[in-house]
């Protein structure tokens, strides 16, 4: 499953968020079940980042956001947004196969 969350970073805070971010991206990318997590920023906004992880399920992405470390995380960025997050979880469709 694919995790994509759409955060808006206050202006004066965007660089402190790619810090932590970054500084904190290798543990996120280790919990069990994260085969890929990527941040993106908005070419138009750039206050505007998107977090795109990939997981192999559902649980391992739950079981990541109760741990003690996505807690203590999660404080830390919170107060740096200017709006809630927003949050999609995707599956791929594959492409059916015409005979």
């Amino acid at each position: 499953m694919i995790r994509l969350v759409k955060l808006t970073v206050k202006p004066d805070q965007i660089q402190t968020f790619k810090e932590i971010f970054h500084s904190n991206s290798k543990v996120i990318a280790r919990q069990a079940g994260c085969s890929i997590l990527e941040l993106w920023q908005d070419q138009e906004n750039p206050q505007i980042f998107y977090t795109y992880s990939q997981w192999q399920s559902a649980d391992c992405l739950e079981s990541y956001r109760a741990s003690p470390f996505f807690g203590a995380l999660w404080i830390k960025v919170k107060p740096l947004f200017e709006q809630g997050a927003q949050v999609w979880n995707l599956n791929h469709v594959p492409s059916e196969s015409h005979p």
